[in-house]
């Protein structure tokens, strides 16, 4: 896959609120004592499977909600709470295959002048807008929150799905937010909206590389 203009916008919470909903064989992934929600924003530009284009212009726009997360073994990665795409056979491929909580939820990208927006309708209702800045050095919460090298998510029958990703390391900037409406991606999830101001990070484009499912055994 081709991302372009991510943006990330992260809160710390209670580890007890997240940890009900995360797959089974995992718990929360803490830093400085917290766990962390981030909403994630990007463009999907082209997508390939086995060499083969699965999805061409005007490629996805995607707004998710996700949490962290360890697995028995020590390996970390992310679990999506909700997640609205641009197109609804998209998101329904997505809940089918990997039971992901994936919605066709009408994201729309802009870029208005430099400032990065994305927003989502029903039944997602949310929106953003960013401003990128200065570069962000690769502190101990930017390493945490963006290099994520794997999904988990809770397939059939509760058992545990695992995927691997890879890409080069973001190429990471501050980010000034504008506007923020994020409670329908949270009350998709059941949780509330954080009081606390939350950080922000944009990203130069990068490509990615998914490996295949994997079930992982208890």
């Amino acid at each position: 896959m081709l991302w372009e203009d991510p943006v990330f916008v992260h809160w710390p919470c209670d580890p007890g609120l997240v940890g009900p909903l995360l797959p089974p064989g995992t718990r929360p992934d803490l830093s400085a004592g917290a766990a962390w929600i981030g909403l994630v924003c990007l463009r999907i530009r082209c997508a390939r499977v086995l060499g083969l284009p699965v999805l061409r212009e005007p490629g996805l726009a995607e707004m998710n909600l996700r949490t962290y997360c360890v697995d028995r073994s020590g390996r970390r990665g992310l679990v999506f709470l909700a997640a609205g795409l641009s197109r609804t056979a998209p998101a329904r491929a997505a809940r089918l295959l990997g039971r992901l909580p994936a919605r066709g939820s009408g994201v729309q990208h802009a870029d208005e002048q430099g400032v990065l927006a994305y927003c989502a309708g029903d039944p997602l209702r949310s929106g953003l807008r960013v401003v990128p800045g200065g570069p962000a050095g690769p502190g101990a919460h930017e390493h945490f929150t963006t290099d994520r090298w794997r999904l988990f998510a809770r397939w059939y029958a509760g058992r545990l799905l695992r995927v691997a990703v890879a890409h080069p390391p973001w190429s990471l900037r501050r980010g000034r937010l504008l506007d923020l409406d994020a409670g329908g991606m949270f009350a998709a999830a059941g949780l509330p909206v954080p009081r606390a101001d939350p950080a922000v990070l944009c990203a130069a484009a990068t490509s990615s590389r998914f490996a295949a499912p994997r079930l992982v055994r208890g």
